[in-house]
C-alpha cells in the first residue's frame, strides 16, 4: 500500500476506502493495523503513536482501529452533511441499482456506527412498490 494519510479530514474517506481494498492480503488484525499505520503521517501518525504508548487494544483489531481512526480524525461537518444527504435520498422512479449505488456512496461517509439507521433510511428512500420488507 503506497497511499498515505496525514490527518486531513477531507481525505479520510478516500484513504479508508483504499485501505479496505488492500487489507485482504494480511493474515490477522494486528498485521492489518500495522500496514495501515505504516501509511499514516502527521496528526494521524501521532494518534497511532499514542495508541502504541498506551498499549491500546485497537492495535490488534482492524475494525476497532478503523472505527477509532474515523472517530478521531473525520471532519464532523462532513458527517453532518452526509447524514442530511442520506436522509433526503430517495429512489424517485430511477432504477433500484442507481439508488443503491448512490446510497452506498453516501453511507460510506458515515462509517459503521449508524448501521441500523442506514437500513431504515434505505427502506424509507425506496419507492413504495419496492418497500416489501
Amino acid at each position: 500500500m503506497k497511499l498515505t494519510f496525514n490527518g486531513y479530514p477531507k481525505r479520510l474517506n478516500f484513504f479508508l476506502n483504499q485501505v479496505w481494498v488492500h487489507l485482504d492480503c494480511y493474515l490477522d488484525g494486528a498485521m492489518m493495523v500495522n500496514a495501515v499505520a505504516a501509511n499514516l503521517e502527521g496528526e494521524a501518525a501521532n494518534w497511532v503513536t499514542n495508541l502504541h504508548d498506551d498499549g491500546a487494544p485497537e492495535l490488534n483489531d482492524i475494525n476497532l482501529f478503523m472505527e477509532q481512526l474515523r472517530d478521531q480524525l473525520e471532519d464532523e461537518s462532513q458527517v453532518l452533511m452526509a447524514k442530511k444527504e442520506i436522509h433526503r435520498l430517495k429512489q424517485r422512479g430511477r432504477p433500484a441499482k442507481e439508488y443503491i449505488h448512490e446510497f452506498r456512496r453516501v453511507a460510506n461517509r458515515l462509517g459503521q456506527s449508524l448501521e441500523r439507521s442506514l437500513i431504515d433510511y434505505f427502506k424509507q428512500g425506496l419507492d413504495r412498490d419496492c418497500q416489501c420488507c
